[in-house]
């Protein structure tokens, strides 16, 4: 059983950790409430290369990553939804589908600070600014000295790590999404996530 690798869980936790990005027109910022629907694109670079694509309203996320890491593809499927995170992977052709209840399990419990982005930033040094795709974000790093560069503390558009660098390409505020944009597929098992991480030890 192939396991989840480093550098894919340090970029979700990260993301998740705080959160997409607002749009500049004519040089006038958009507001983005918390249930506004936001898409953003990321490429990856380093250990692995490949995309992540997001889109986002309020705590509900869909979120498709493609990547390469030595001459092995995987692609991960993730919904979060009503705090239950659902993953679809598919890893060299080994498929695997999880769901974890984020509030109870230890792995994931980084999910249950989305709603205090704030005080999380609290807990980095801010240590300069840069612009991203044109937008001017703050610069923060954390204590494993992973930098975000975050605009209106609300949106990271750049995450660097030792293993890596993902930078967003495409923001696109208000997107247009379905009632089903982020219902997890319904013709899938899916395994516990406990159970799941207990056959990889």
């Amino acid at each position: 059983m192939k396991r989840i690798s480093t550098f894919l869980l340090i970029l979700l936790f990260g993301l998740m950790f705080i959160s997409g990005c607002s749009k500049k027109q004519s040089g006038k910022d958009v507001e983005v409430s918390e249930n506004t629907p936001v898409h953003i694109k990321y490429d990856l670079s380093g250990k692995e290369s490949g995309t992540l694509d997001m889109t986002l309203k309020g705590k509900s996320v869909k979120m498709q990553i493609s990547s390469t890491m030595e001459g092995q593809t995987m692609t991960l499927n993730m919904f979060i939804k009503e705090s239950m995170l659902y993953y679809i992977i598919d890893a060299g052709g080994i498929k695997m589908a999880m769901k974890s209840d984020i509030s109870k399990d230890t792995t994931f419990k980084q999910f249950d600070e989305l709603v205090n982005v704030k005080e999380k930033l609290k807990e980095m040094e801010k240590t300069g600014s840069e612009e991203v795709l044109g937008y001017k974000c703050d610069i923060y790093k954390n204590k494993n000295d992973e930098k975000f560069s975050i605009y209106k503390e609300k949106y990271p558009l750049k995450v660097v790590s030792k293993e890596g660098t993902m930078t967003a390409t495409a923001f696109d505020p208000d997107v247009k999404v379905t009632d089903d944009t982020f219902e997890p597929p319904k013709d899938v098992e899916y395994k516990d996530m406990k159970d799941m991480q207990d056959m990889m030890k």
